[in-house]
């Protein structure tokens, strides 16, 4: 089975298996499926400044599952009555 190059770069895969520490990558369809918004809304946000950081492989843009958290972390607001 050919190991696919960008999840190697990435240290996802090796050539003896699964990395169990390796950094998580998300697409942005992932990502977006986590914010649950749009991928649209999502390209906007990235546009924008304002969401999480990026990760580029060659022409791939992906985002690190630990700056996904951290981005929804700060977008989350106290309930009102709750400050």
């Amino acid at each position: 089975m050919e190991i696919d190059p960008i999840l190697r770069l990435a240290g996802v895969i090796t050539e003896s298996g699964i990395n169990r520490n390796a950094i998580h990558l998300l697409t942005k369809r992932e990502a977006a499926a986590r914010a649950r918004v749009s991928e649209r809304t999502f390209d906007r946000v990235l546009a924008s400044g304002t969401g999480p950081a990026i990760t580029r492989i060659g022409a791939r843009v992906l985002i690190r599952e630990d700056h996904m958290g951290a981005w929804i972390d700060r977008c989350t607001e106290a309930p009102p009555g709750h400050l």
